[in-house]
């Protein structure tokens, strides 16, 4: 690790206040000159860093520079051993966490982004994910399970998102079945999970979760065509080394015991379509009924005209939302 990486983890570690330049020269080594320069390059880097005559460094709350360094210090300690990597720019955080899988990843393995350049949603849509205004992250899972699960991982997932956001901000959330959470009914974050399976066996070798969060993107910034479904968090402010952090502790809480479904009380309670009209497509058409029920998979049970559907997968529409 880089001087400016152990200075950058030390000031993270102890933002409640002010550390001095000769305390940082002993802990690291160095000297207080090289500490000084150290800090001149992380502010080169956008870290927002006071330094005051006798009181020393200290890391600003607003300072929100997306690091290793940040994400780690955030996470339980049970957790802080894994792989957190950071890029400022990629095409899609899932396409690299895959070729990280095929490289021999392992588990818990955590890649975020600043920006994406071709962010990807569900059903082949783009996720919009302008630089240093969003958490755009994938996390790598080995859970022994089978593609049959991938369902109930992003169920788990957003279960995961909605309770850090409501733990670190206040926010009210809810979901749109089945991957979609919404605060003040617009959507600020999506998630797509896939699976690397090994084609001989059909045994799924891994399982990739993407997670995009509007953590304080402005209403302008968004294309038109998303302005009237889009959010972000603000004007809640929140850290967004430690919303990742806390999505990751809790995903990977969930995902430790899949089998034992203490994601699903925490989903169905927000979940915002119970007892609602909704649209559907299936079996070349749209159909429409009344979703009524989840169930033990994070299936959604609908009531229609001809009888009970249970959707395993797919997305809805909410009556009157435009198809």
């Amino acid at each position: 690790m880089s001087l400016k990486e152990e200075l950058l983890r030390y000031l993270e570690e102890h933002r409640e206040a002010p550390v001095s330049g000769q305390l940082l020269a002993e802990r690291l080594s160095v000297s207080r000159a090289a500490v000084w320069k150290a800090v001149k390059s992380l502010e080169e880097e956008g870290h927002r860093i006071t330094a005051a005559t006798n009181r020393g460094y200290q890391l600003e709350a607003a300072s929100d520079v997306l690091t290793a360094q940040g994400v780690r210090y955030h996470l339980r300690p049970a957790y802080r051993d894994c792989a957190v990597l950071v890029e400022r720019r990629v095409g899609s955080t899932n396409t690299q966490v895959k070729k990280l899988a095929a490289d021999g990843a392992g588990g818990r393995t955590i890649l975020l982004a600043d920006e994406q350049t071709a962010g990807r949603g569900r059903m082949g849509r783009g996720f919009y994910s302008p630089a240093l205004t969003g958490v755009y992250m994938s996390l790598l899972l080995r859970p022994e399970t089978d593609s049959a699960q991938l369902p109930i991982i992003t169920v788990a997932a957003a279960a995961a998102v909605c309770e850090a956001i409501e733990a670190l901000t206040g926010l009210e959330t809810q979901v749109k079945w089945v991957n979609d959470v919404l605060v003040g009914g617009r959507k600020v974050c999506g998630i797509l999970t896939e699976a690397v399976s090994d084609f001989e066996s059909g045994r799924t070798e891994s399982v990739i979760v993407g997670i995009g969060v509007n953590v304080k993107t402005p209403p302008a910034l968004f294309p038109a065509e998303l302005r009237e479904i889009a959010g972000s968090l603000l004007p809640a402010s929140v850290s967004r080394n430690r919303l990742a952090a806390e999505i990751a502790n809790r995903l990977f809480d969930y995902a430790a015991d899949l089998p034992g479904r203490a994601y699903l009380e925490p989903y169905r309670r927000r979940l915002m379509v119970l007892g609602k009209r909704v649209r559907f497509y299936r079996e070349g058409a749209w159909q429409s009924g009344r979703a009524v029920g989840l169930d033990g998979d994070g299936c959604l049970e609908v009531e229609t005209p001809s009888g009970a559907v249970l959707l395993r997968a797919g997305e809805i529409r909410m009556e009157g939302e435009p198809i």
